[in-house]
């Protein structure tokens, strides 16, 4: 979820200030790449502590809700970049 706003960020970005070098569209893309990172081990991290909550659905519901929003933020990202 963060990565794929981290990327959004970048390429709007790139989309609203064409003047940017190279390099500080390479400095948001690596950023973004770390983001994933990070979020993914936090995401797995919350993931087991709701199953542990609730063991018959709880990981479920928010697997669930990441891919509801990794998709939302990756159509969002596909219609910026054309």
């Amino acid at each position: 979820m963060l990565s794929n706003l981290l990327v959004l960020v970048t390429y709007g970005a790139v989309v609203l200030f064409p003047q940017m070098s190279a390099l500080s569209v390479t400095w948001m893309t690596i950023l973004a790449a770390f983001g994933l990172a990070l979020s993914e081990t936090v995401v797995m991290g919350i993931m087991v502590i709701v199953q542990r909550k609730d063991p018959k659905c709880g990981s479920e519901d928010l697997n669930t809700f990441e891919w509801i929003v990794y998709g939302a933020t990756s159509t969002i990202v596909v219609l910026i970049q054309g």
